[in-house]
């Protein structure tokens, strides 16, 4: 006689593949640690930068690209998701291209002094010119100077001798800036955050030339709860799904019995 299904084995089935799913769910966190920690011991500090040329604008076309970014100056602030770019300038002044196109300037006690919003409808990255600031847009490679208090200086279209790439490989690769002997380095948020973070920095971290380390500058929370809010979005997903499904089996299973009762009767008849 063949064996008819139950509930207890179609539960049993279900708590299987959900052991399954999480076994594969956990493989995949662990590989992303190792893949961290590996990111974490290669990536080096790269401070470097080639020399960058560029043809400046006319006036009425750097006024055009200055006003389709709507630069607008906003109330200091240090609160941001995560950091793109970074410079220090020859004063020890913390210039910072963040995430949700913000550019911030710290002192050295990290007070923010300055807070610009933007929209670049691209990467960006920020450099120091003197007390200036420089926008380089990687879309259209063009860079536009502005001051402390967002207004336009001069724009410019960036070219580099020998190879125009290269510098912008440089730049996207420039995570650390040396003051006095300090080296000052953005690091990615430990790994399952840095996804939450789009590839981008967490924390910024200073290195003394004692061998002091200190964190400066940490945007981790930010992603904590992003992280937290989407487990909790997939949690409820699960649960959604293994309700359905063990509702399902109950219908199904309660169905089957009742054909089976049926039948019974019908036979005695």
């Amino acid at each position: 006689m063949k064996k008819k299904a139950t509930p207890g084995t179609a539960l049993i089935a279900l708590a299987i593949s959900l052991a399954a799913i999480l076994g594969f769910l956990g493989f995949g966190l662990g590989l992303l640690y190792l893949g961290n920690w590996m990111m974490e011991v290669s990536e080096e500090e790269v401070w470097e930068l080639p020399p960058m040329v560029s043809v400046a604008m006319e006036r009425e076309q750097a006024e055009k690209l200055y006003e389709n970014l709507r630069i607008k100056a906003e109330t200091p602030s240090a609160k941001v998701t995560s950091i793109r770019s970074m410079d220090i300038s020859q004063t020890g002044e913390i210039l910072l291209g963040c995430q949700g196109d913000t550019i911030l300037i710290l002192d050295q006690e990290l007070v923010p002094k300055t807070r610009l919003s933007l929209t670049a409808g691209c990467d960006f990255y920020v450099l120091w010119n003197g007390e200036t600031v420089q926008i380089i847009l990687e879309r259209g490679k063009n860079c536009v100077e502005i001051d402390r208090q967002g207004k336009l200086i001069a724009a410019s279209t960036i070219r580099v001798s020998q190879n125009e790439d290269f510098f912008f490989q440089a730049l996207r690769s420039r995570n650390t800036c040396i003051w006095e002997e300090n080296h000052y380095r953005l690091e990615r948020a430990p790994s399952p955050l840095w996804l939450f973070a789009g590839g981008e920095y967490s924390r910024l971290v200073v290195t003394y030339t004692s061998g002091k380390r200190e964190i400066l500058l940490d945007t981790t929370d930010s992603q904590k709860n992003m992280a937290i809010a989407v487990t909790g979005i997939a949690i409820a997903i699960l649960l959604f799904a293994v309700m359905a499904v063990i509702s399902k089996t109950r219908w199904t299973w309660a169905k089957r019995k009742d054909v089976y009762h049926r039948g019974k009767t019908d036979s005695r008849d």
